[in-house]
């Protein structure tokens, strides 16, 4: 599918309204939300693509600021005549959710964050932004990755996808979160978000902490609420896809009635 000239690769499943469009974090691509969307597609439409920069969508040297890829998802909402949704995104992701969210496009009904970037920007020492940078570089690199963002370690067949994933970003996008996107500020479009919303933290996250999330993203935000994912780690697609589903057929349901 062309987005804005971009050719954008997306994984559809089910039908009916409202569609639930998910939004990778910095590293993975819609294969991430595959265990995810298999417990929701016999309920709704379900809609994963891989942002610029990553999987099987076109890379280019530019466009990674978070406005762009904000464009990017409603541009892609609107290709796919998709009416009614919620967004859910991780991560990088829940940060570029945020600001889409914000413009209050029309037929958003409700907004899902799981373990999401802050608003505010995020100044990591420079030891661990070195590493972020090169996080993706080589496979042991991303081992050292998956060890640090999931509670245990996944299946061999899902370390495999994620090690693929990770290193399929053009270098423009993966060093564009450590470098650029982790420090823009959207504090205050995030004051404009006007859907129910549902945060989700992982219990056992150690890149962003369940602290970080209430002051960060849950006190920003008008209609928001609070809900923690047992025994996952920041990768709560990968450690728990199962519960993480749970909570948001729950969520999205409750906006039908």
């Amino acid at each position: 599918m062309k987005i804005r000239g971009l050719s954008i690769h997306l994984e559809q499943h089910g039908e009916g309204n409202p569609a639930i469009v998910f939004l990778h974090y910095w590293g993975g691509t819609s294969r991430t939300w595959r265990r995810v969307a298999a417990g929701l597609q016999d309920k709704f439409r379900t809609v994963a693509y891989d942002a610029r920069g990553w999987g099987q969508s076109d890379k280019t040297s530019a466009g990674y600021a978070l406005n762009d890829l904000a464009d990017e998802v409603l541009g892609l909402v609107r290709e796919v005549g998709i009416n009614e949704y919620v967004l859910v995104g991780h991560s990088l992701g829940g940060k570029i959710a945020q600001l889409a969210a914000s413009h209050r496009p029309e037929g958003l009904l409700g907004l899902v964050l799981v373990a999401p970037a802050p608003p505010t920007p995020l100044r990591f020492p420079e030891e661990m932004r070195e590493a972020q940078i090169h996080a993706y570089d080589k496979r042991e690199n991303v081992l050292e990755t998956i060890r640090l963002l999931c509670a245990r370690m996944p299946p061999p067949e899902i370390v495999e996808q994620i090690v693929e994933d990770s290193m399929s970003g053009s270098q423009a996008a993966t060093l564009a979160y450590p470098t650029s996107s982790i420090l823009e500020d959207i504090s205050s479009e995030v004051l404009e978000i006007a859907v129910p919303t549902l945060v989700l933290a992982g219990e056992f996250d150690r890149l962003d902490s369940i602290e970080q999330h209430k002051r960060e993203v849950v006190g920003r935000i008008a209609d928001a609420r609070f809900e923690i994912i047992p025994r996952s780690g920041h990768l709560i697609p990968i450690d728990e896809p199962q519960e993480l589903a749970k909570h948001i057929e729950k969520f999205v349901s409750a906006l039908k009635q």
